[in-house]
């Protein structure tokens, strides 16, 4: 709003036409600045938009090709879980860090292990960097369209005849999953065994056996007994255990260093396929067995509630180790398969230092 002071004086006369020119000039002044500052500004807008999409455009990033391979080749993904201060290596489980770094594949890498079966190993994957951004194309002009042609007249077409309807199919019902087994004590198979020292079990004629190796169980088994029966006792394909005690001057008492399944493999062959570098999966109630019972020797030894919860032996499995390695080692091991085992026999072996060779033939 604008405030207008007429030169009039306070008078009872009309004011003459020179005075009413005077007030229109002066009203003029006032308005028509303001509206050319107001035009000025409307007109500035537009360029200072144009200013900053060209300033935006410009400081978009770039990223080479060559720069995103040189930063992959460069990232090793099996790494250590834990690294050791003061050389590198793994450690909580230890081994070297190259054993870990030199593996190119997750599965491999997983299933790294040291010598204690441990596994050291995790597999990290390279980050995924960011692609360059695509400029968008030009939009393409759309053509001048034709003149559509009159439609040719089409013949009216015979009546398609409905289709027979498919029946309805009768849902297949899920399989019902097989019951947990109860490894009720009832069930336990009545099994007895002969205990050898120092022997090396063998085929009826002298053959060396085929056995299976039982692995990933809890390192709690490497402390007598072992109670690799209980695996035994639940094939009958397993015609006795061989284990390794080692004796050494860190441990007052022997610990367990591998428990075998002695296998009869015409026996095994009657159900089973040729068990080629392949994990096999150990009896329910033999791990439950052995689990609990490993349990009850830890409560005797005082063990913590805690310890008695993480007691776990379902990642047990048993593999036969003997075809394993080289393609050499593979053709030796089918020609060990081929053994037949019959009624077993024993050779005395000679004692190493400090181990001792126990075989429990089953009766």
């Amino acid at each position: 709003s604008f405030v207008v002071l007429l030169n009039v004086p306070f008078t009872l006369k009309m004011p003459t036409a020179l005075q009413v020119a005077g007030t229109m000039v002066a009203l003029l002044f006032f308005v028509f600045p303001d509206v050319a500052k107001a035009g000025k500004t409307c007109d500035a807008e537009p360029d200072m938009e144009e200013s900053m999409v060209e300033s935006q455009s410009a400081l978009q990033a770039k990223t080479s090709p060559k720069q995103l391979v040189a930063v992959e080749s460069q990232w090793v993904s099996c790494k250590c879980k834990n690294y050791k201060n003061k050389n590198g290596n793994c450690k909580n489980p230890d081994l070297k860090s190259k054993k870990c770094h030199e593996l190119t594949s997750p599965d491999a890498c997983a299933a790294r292990k040291n010598g204690w079966g441990n596994k050291p190993c995790v597999w990290i994957p390279a980050p995924t960097p960011k692609p360059t951004p695509v400029p968008t194309p030009e939009p393409t002009p759309e053509p001048t369209p034709e003149p559509t042609p009159a439609p040719t007249p089409v013949p009216t077409p015979d009546p398609t005849p409905e289709p027979t309807p498919e029946p309805t199919p009768v849902p297949t019902p899920e399989p019902t999953p097989a019951p947990t087994p109860s490894c009720s004590p009832d069930d336990v198979p009545h099994v007895t065994y002969t205990l050898h020292d120092n022997p090396e079990s063998r085929v009826e004629n002298g053959g060396i056996t085929f056995h299976f190796m039982v692995m990933g169980g809890e390192k709690d088994m490497f402390k007598p007994p072992s109670n690799c029966l209980f695996y035994c006792d639940y094939y009958k394909w397993c015609r006795g255990v061989e284990e390794s005690w080692l004796k050494t001057p860190q441990y007052s008492d022997p610990y367990l260093t591998w428990c075998k399944l002695v296998v009869d493999t015409q026996m095994w062959a009657a159900n089973h396929s040729f068990p080629d570098q392949q994990k096999i999966e150990l009896d329910f109630c033999a791990k439950k067995r052995r689990e609990d019972a490993e349990r009850e020797r830890m409560r005797g030894s005082g063990a913590s509630a805690a310890a008695l919860r993480v007691m776990d032996e379902s990642r047990a499995y048993m593999r036969a180790n003997q075809c394993f390695g080289s393609e050499k080692n593979r053709e030796r091991c089918m020609e060990t398969y081929e053994n037949v085992y019959g009624q077993g026999s024993i050779r005395a072996k000679p004692r190493d230092r400090g181990t001792t060779i126990k075989f429990y033939k089953k009766d």
